[in-house]
């Protein structure tokens, strides 16, 4: 039982690195806003994973 409930946190940390990972890319490409506010935002991102989630579903 706890084994499948680390499997299922492990698989969201991942997914939400690839997210954030993407968010940065693109960032970097459009170049619509500083390096510093770009890095601050990814930060929280990778700390606050249901902000994220929120974010998506609004």
């Amino acid at each position: 039982m706890m084994d499948r409930h680390i499997r299922l946190i492990i698989m969201l940390l991942l997914v939400n690195t690839v997210i954030t990972a993407i968010y940065l890319f693109l960032g970097y490409i459009r170049k619509t806003e500083n390096i510093q506010g770009r890095w601050m935002k990814a930060v929280v991102m990778l700390l606050c994973p249901y902000d994220n989630v929120r974010r998506v579903q609004l």
